[in-house]
């Protein structure tokens, strides 16, 4: 009779989760063997940071909470950049990372560390495991944090002589609580009517459309407000993709993407002059504000977003705390029929766009070595399609490609590190890819520069 143990009890939760793909090397073994054995594919990592951002991207295409694993001590470390930025970015992943054995605690055993001290700043949740009667109730507790709310990481310290250790309790708990959104929330109707009566009513209304449009999966709901509503968007370089770019009413991506060069420079006085902003699924950080300077300190401020935290952090607004979809959704319908297509502002952008057309052809076509990356961008656009999804390491690559390539499509993806901007995504993974990631353009700034800064 094969016994039940804390690892197999720990491999059926994540099946029940909705987990097809582990992003793993060889520890904790007794998990990595337990998935094997009921068909759990481990996806090798050559080092933990690696492994940390290959969950993330999978993450944020997939819908659903990743899995990482680590040893512990110096291969724990590892996975603090990519906990960081999925900290930032709002992407849930649970790392379930071996610890020492319980009796070896603080006596100096091999790779010993303060693995509670060492997470607690990247991550939404940790908790070292000790009890086999309640490790169901941990995985739960885990995903249930990663996936609600704003989305994040969270981390299971695991000891390695606690993985084996028998359970005599069957598994009791039934529900799936790998996908994300969790939960969807609404805020209170009131507040929505009060929203659509401010845009209704504004001269020049702008929606500001962040990563959390991403997130919510709202992409063709904020798409069918920007036309029903006919209000122009801008996107943050983590919500690039969140509408169709070649839209008449769409301004690309704004904030510090605003310099001489940028497709957007020529928009940046219709951002200046827009009275009622309407911000969704978006931190207001620096980068997707120009430092906080892109908005006009007269401007009404609507603010959609999940975490009640980040809506008035910078910008006193009417709130409206919930989810990106169902609440776009509502504001939209609120919204019908009560404003007309703005000429004005529709030929204004189409002026713009125009004019930087002109301005940047001598670039886009030059053959002069070396090659220009207004160039390459332009020869990668023909290749493009609505369903390609683009990767680009931090530094210059993402701000080439939230530049200088154009989104064909509601939800197309960007897939950037910009929560943290760390280096180290354009790392090339072991052959293989995990389920739901085909279709991808790689494009990694390790090779282009080790800058870790840009000015525009």
């Amino acid at each position: 009779m094969v016994t039940n143990t804390v690892a197999k009890t720990i491999a059926a939760a994540l099946l029940r989760h909705g987990v097809e793909v582990v992003f793993s090397q060889s520890l904790p073994s007794a998990i990595m063997l337990a998935c094997e054995d009921i068909g759990l594919r481990g996806f090798t990592y050559r080092t933990e940071n690696a492994g940390a951002a290959m969950a993330d991207g999978f993450a944020r295409l997939s819908g659903r909470a990743a899995v990482v694993t680590a040893q512990n001590g110096p291969a724990a470390t590892l996975l603090v950049p990519g906990l960081a930025e999925a900290l930032k970015s709002s992407i849930p992943i649970i790392a379930l990372v071996q610890d020492v054995n319980r009796k070896e605690t603080d006596r100096n055993a091999f790779q010993d560390l303060d693995h509670i001290a060492l997470f607690q700043g990247c991550t939404k949740w940790i908790r070292r495991v000790s009890e086999a009667g309640r490790v169901g109730d941990y995985v739960d507790m885990a995903f249930t944090v990663a996936t609600s709310g704003r989305p994040g990481p969270a981390v299971l310290m695991l000891p390695a002589d606690f993985l084996l250790e028998p359970i005599s309790n069957a598994e009791t708990r039934r529900f799936n609580l790998g996908a994300y959104p969790l939960d969807r929330m609404l805020p209170p109707a009131e507040k929505i009517a009060a929203a659509a009566d401010l845009l209704a009513n504004a001269r020049n209304p702008l929606i500001v459309a962040g990563g959390g449009v991403h997130l919510s999966n709202a992409a063709h709901e904020l798409a069918a407000l920007q036309h029903a509503a006919h209000i122009p968007v801008m996107t943050t370089v983590m919500g690039k993709g969140a509408v169709d770019e070649r839209h008449p009413l769409s301004l690309g991506v704004g904030g510090n993407l605003l310099g001489r060069r940028s497709p957007s420079y020529h928009h940046r006085q219709s951002i200046a002059e827009a009275d009622v902003v309407l911000i969704v699924g978006s931190r207001t950080a620096q980068n997707g504000t120009d430092s906080w300077t892109s908005f006009s300190p007269q401007a009404t401020f609507i603010h959609i977003d999940i975490d009640p935290t980040e809506v008035g952090r910078n910008y006193e607004a009417l709130r409206l705390i919930g989810d990106a979809q169902c609440t776009v959704s509502a504001l939209r319908d609120c919204l019908l029929g009560r404003r007309t297509f703005p000429d004005k502002t529709a030929e204004r952008i189409s002026l713009a766009r125009a004019r930087y057309a002109a301005e940047s052809m001598a670039l886009n076509t030059s053959d002069a070595p070396p090659i220009r990356p207004e160039r390459l961008m332009a020869d990668l656009q023909t290749i493009l399609t609505p369903e390609t999804i683009v990767v680009a390491d931090a530094s210059y690559a993402s701000v080439w490609i939230a530049s200088y390539l154009q989104a064909m499509a509601p939800g197309m993806r960007f897939i950037t590190p910009r929560g943290m901007a760390g280096l180290g995504w354009g790392s090339r993974p072991p052959a293989g890819r995990p389920p739901g990631t085909s279709g991808r353009f790689s494009f990694g700034a390790a090779r282009w520069t080790g800058c870790r800064h840009h000015h525009h």
